[in-house]
């Protein structure tokens, strides 16, 4: 995993279980007696978490290698009014393509939370904001907030406003065209997610960078952004003499700079210079009292003496942006003090940062309380109990009513990794919530594994498959055929066609179909759909624009009629459109290009494929579907596999010039159906991939032995090519169809695919020709066998596969061991 340097033996070294009393401001603040996982034992790595808390609970929000399959995606928590942890953790990010990081939440004034983060390719990444109400129903999926898309944006920061909006604040690289590199922009939402103006510059000084910026709301209505600015103070920087030295007013600088603004995002002064020294700065944070003052708090680089490395500097500012006098928090000053939040409730204020070596075992978080003027009350301390291994990363919040949460991402080990932990801070006779929960998962999507269904339907839940009211739609944009129109284009467009047709703005076993054609060089074509278990097949003649337009007799209701536009450009493509009643579908297909002995696939292979289940074994597919893909040297597809409910699957199909892959199955006789666009791509964690989506209709038959209440799962398709098996040390775990609890298991796939194991009188066998594995397992609690099946990856997660409890569809997972 990402964060591996960082494994270390794994311990335990608490404190004595008292409440030592560790500040004095305005009130004295005691601990609850030590850290508690606020997260729980979650699988894969849980970095870098912010938190949103009032007397009710809030949120907790955290950047995830596991909670989506492909990279890092969002993961959060509601808390209940006790601050700890409801439920199980649920995904924020709809989209799954790329990385999501960085995140953070602000609860909204009349209920729910926006949460917001940076996501998308590496160096190509957005900002991007998700809405939920105060009933915890998504307002719509992920919204992107920066205008510009040509440049990439970063380092997302939120606060909540007294109006009720909400703003977020980012970095963005040279958006202003004038030689700059990053600057700080902000966008107004309002609380069901609309835009109030159009985004704004923060800062006024534009060359170099000005980066990595915070927030915080002012009860005047407004806001306070503090950010870092380079060279933004400095005098010549590109002196050609080696024996030049920069004096105090002509030398590199690195500072930190805020501004002050109004609710609307209108600037109330100029950009001022936080820091009062000429050493470099970073990573500021800065938060607000009830007076309207405010506290920045920064890192610091100790330039007298560099062996001290990095301190913690806070300096206090009135309502108007007048600054006090700057203080080092840090008293241990050896090695590096670094990366500090802040938080205020009344006119006291909570600093927390990472140090490195204080607490005897790699990083620590450290805190100490400020009182309103900015001066320290009481030393600084140790806020995490455990020492073994990291604890890094803080983040505070307050509830304004007594009590400061902070938190912080430790390495646990094992299959967990990082996991997060908490410790509040209240008043030694502060009552303690009540545990009540306010906030919650969204209702209309609580799984760790499927992608948000939008609010406006059942998600497939009923699954009648009468309509497409889902709104669930396949993370997939259809091109345009050209518009320009060749001489020869009929004759360039001559060739077999196949592809899909469904509804893009939701996916139901009615509205998705499969689409082939074949035409000549006259023009003519001849196509057939296979559509809710019916086949139609028709003709017809492309016009000189490459258009037709056919009516074709429905076999269950109102006629199919169809438009279909030939790319007469050399495009490779046919685009098309069906209406049928009251429903609209589009059409998407692609030229089988690739010939004997001229031009050969590239992608031509055995490939393994894994589709993930949900979370929620009980009303929907738990565990992970699986097949086989062969591709030959003229691009067709041979796929055969088996879903997670038992269904088999088999399609052939043909890749497109660009490797994209026409997936469709219909199942259960026409009332369900799996439908992706699978790309076939050299990426670092699998060879292709897809946004896929699985719907079954509601069943009323009773003979129907598994999700007789029907389904729609969204989830992100996985494979790799396949050649032998992977080798060495695995952990497998089997989890949901039933369970009393997780079952793990240690094995080794040897250089014969064998397992090495027979833990839970576990017994399977790996074919080393396909991938595929199976066998049995004893339940924990009856003792009765249980079947498992599954396929092995060369890439991405070592393999995944399901077994079948009583109604049930569980998971099994195969990950390398720790």
């Amino acid at each position: 995993m990402r964060l591996s340097q960082y494994v270390g033996k794994i311990g335990l070294c608490l404190g004595l279980g008292l409440l030592p009393i560790m500040a004095q401001g305005r009130s004295t603040y005691v601990t609850n007696g030590g850290e508690y996982p606020i997260s729980g034992s979650i699988p894969g790595d849980q970095v870098h978490p912010h938190i949103s808390i009032n007397t009710n609970g809030g949120y907790l929000v955290w950047e995830d290698n596991f909670i989506d399959s492909r990279g890092f995606g969002i993961g959060a928590l509601p808390l209940n009014s006790g601050l700890t942890k409801i439920g199980v953790p649920f995904r924020v990010n709809q989209v799954g393509k790329g990385d999501q990081e960085r995140p953070q939440v602000a609860l909204l004034k009349d209920g729910g939370a926006a949460f917001v983060w940076q996501g998308g390719r590496q160096g190509f990444q957005h900002i991007y904001i998700r809405f939920l109400n105060a009933s915890n129903s998504w307002l719509g999926g992920d919204i992107m907030v920066n205008t510009l898309a040509s440049k990439f944006q970063i380092n997302p920061v939120i606060a909540s406003l007294a109006n009720g909006n909400v703003v977020v604040i980012w970095s963005s690289f040279n958006q202003v065209r004038d030689g700059s590199m990053q600057d700080v922009y902000g966008q107004v939402f309002s609380q069901t997610g609309a835009r109030v103006g159009s985004e704004f510059q923060i800062n006024q000084t534009t060359p170099f960078n000005q980066r990595t910026p915070a927030v915080a709301a002012l009860n005047s209505g407004g806001f306070v952004v503090s950010w870092v600015s380079e060279m933004q103070r400095s005098g010549p920087v590109d002196n050609a003499d080696p024996n030049f030295l920069y004096g105090p007013d002509n030398q590199p600088s690195v500072d930190i700079y805020a501004r002050i603004f109004g609710a609307s995002g209108v600037p109330a002064n100029d950009e001022f210079l936080v820091n009062t020294g000429r050493d470099t700065c970073s990573t500021p944070s800065v938060a607000s009292t009830a007076d309207g003052s405010f506290v920045i708090a920064w890192a610091q680089r100790d330039s007298a003496a560099l062996a001290n490395g990095w301190d913690v500097f806070a300096r206090p500012f009135s309502a108007s942006g007048s600054g006090g006098a700057a203080s080092k928090l840090n008293e241990f000053l050896q090695r590096d003090q670094y990366n500090p939040k802040i938080s205020a409730q009344g006119n006291d204020y909570l600093v927390v940062w990472t140090s490195v070596g204080q607490d005897g075992s790699r990083d620590g978080v450290f805190g100490r309380f400020l009182i309103g003027d900015g001066s320290v009350a009481g030393g600084e301390f140790r806020v995490n109990t455990t020492v073994v291994n990291s604890q890094m990363q803080p983040a505070v919040a307050s509830d304004n009513a007594g009590r400061f949460l902070a938190t912080w991402t430790s390495f646990v080990g094992g299959l967990n990794s990082f996991d997060l932990f908490a410790q509040t801070y209240a008043p030694a006779d502060f009552a303690g919530g009540s545990a009540a929960a306010v906030y919650g998962a969204p209702v209309n999507d609580p799984f760790i594994h499927d992608d948000p269904l939008p609010p406006s339907g059942d998600g497939g839940s009923t699954g009648t498959g009468s309509d497409n009211g889902n709104g669930l739609a396949i993370d997939f944009t259809i091109p345009d055929v050209s518009s320009t129109i060749l001489p020869n284009g009929l004759a360039l467009a001559k060739g077999s066609y196949n592809g899909l047709c469904y509804d893009t703005n939701g996916i139901s076993p009615v509205t998705s179909g499969y689409f082939t054609a074949l035409t000549t060089e006259g023009g003519t074509y001849s196509a057939k759909l296979i559509l809710h278990g019916a086949t139609y097949s028709f003709g017809g003649t492309f016009d000189a624009n490459g258009v037709s337009i056919k009516t074709v007799v429905s076999k269950v209701g109102a006629p199919l009629n169809v438009q279909l536009q030939l790319d007469l450009g050399g495009g490779d493509r046919i685009r098309g459109h069906i209406t049928t009643g009251s429903r609209a579908m589009e059409i998407f297909a692609n030229r089988s290009v690739f010939k004997k002995g001229t031009n050969l696939c590239p992608k031509a292979g055995n490939y393994t494929v894994v589709i993930p289940g949900s979370a929620d074994s009980v009303n929907k597919p738990g565990g992970a579907s699986f097949g086989t893909a062969k591709v030959n040297a003229l691009g067709n597809v041979q796929f055969t596999g088996t879903l997670s409910d038992g269904t088999k699957v088999t399609q052939k199909a043909v890749l497109s010039k660009d490797g994209l892959w026409p997936m469709y199955a219909n199942l259960y006789g026409g009332s369900g159906v799996i439908v992706s666009w699978v790309q076939f791509a050299d990426l670092a964690g699998s060879d292709l991939s897809g946004s896929l989506i699985w719907s079954k209709a509601k069943s009323s038959q009773a003979t129907t032995k598994f999700y007789s209440a029907g389904f729609t799962n969204k989830v992100e398709l996985m494979g790799a090519t396949y050649t032998t098996a992977p080798s060495g040390p695995q952990t497998m775990v089997f989890s949901g169809g039933g369970l009393s609890g997780s079952v793990t298991n240690q094995v080794t796939l040897g250089t014969k695919s064998s397992s090495g194991s027979v833990a839970n009188k576990l017994k399977w066998s790996v074919a080393s020709s396909t991938g595929l594995f199976k066998g049995t397992i004893a339940n924990p609690s009856t003792g009765k066998s249980i079947t498992f099946q599954g396929a092995l990856l060369k890439k991405g997660p070592t393999g995944a596969g399901f077994f079948l409890g009583i109604g049930q569809s569980g998971a099994v997972e195969i990950t390398p061991a720790q």
